[in-house]
């Protein structure tokens, strides 16, 4: 696991949360995101979720997909880029469903109807650094924070995806920044402090 008793600078958290996760081998970046799958399986089992919204690895990020695989019935949504400056929209995905590479680099699906995050159940939100007060260093974009900004303190449910080495001590919050309720590594499911967490988990 990485720690830092403190970070003061976002940036430098950014950098060294990466090229942990860029570290990794491939054995055990394999066993990692089966062990993250098999915990959110279990999480979206217990708060019978319907409605999730989750996102496509790139490079060297933790992969959710294996805990969304078995579960039948659930509508899985991605997120795609409105503009900038914009929060996410979601788009509901199946195996039809057609994709494109946006300018940043990642997979967003093609056509269909936009919704809102705020009326899905779950987040499933990529990072590069986190600590267990729920702060969370993404790429510096803004897009999920704008997005959760648009969203209730409870619904839905904040859920950062992680390696357990991208973990901090200590990471300074912006006034913008938005927490998350939990933290999903291979090691373990964490629950952070946040302010109007739903009392439940789920």
């Amino acid at each position: 696991m990485f720690r830092a008793e403190h970070c003061t600078d976002t940036a430098s958290a950014r950098r060294a949360g990466a090229a942990a996760r860029k570290a990794l081998s491939d054995g055990y970046r394999a066993a990692a995101n089966r062990a993250i799958g098999g915990h959110i399986d279990a999480l979206l089992r217990r708060c019978e979720v319907a409605r999730v919204g989750s996102y496509r690895a790139i490079g060297s990020e933790a992969d959710p997909a294996t805990g969304l695989a078995a579960l039948s019935g659930l509508e899985c949504y991605l997120p795609r880029v409105r503009s900038a400056q914009q929060p996410l929209d979601y788009v509901r995905v199946d195996a039809s469903t057609r994709f494109q590479r946006s300018a940043l680099g990642v997979e967003e699906p093609v056509g269909g109807t936009p919704t809102a995050a705020a009326a899905l159940q779950v987040l499933l939100i990529p990072l590069l650094a986190f600590d267990r007060h729920g702060t969370r260093v993404g790429y510096g974009g803004g897009y999920y924070d704008r997005t959760l900004a648009e969203c209730a303190a409870q619904r839905p449910l904040r859920v950062g995806v992680a390696f357990a080495c991208q973990e901090f001590a200590q990471l300074q919050r912006q006034r913008w920044d938005q927490p998350l309720h939990l933290i999903v590594t291979e090691k373990e499911v964490i629950e952070c402090p946040t302010t109007n967490k739903p009392s439940t988990g789920c």
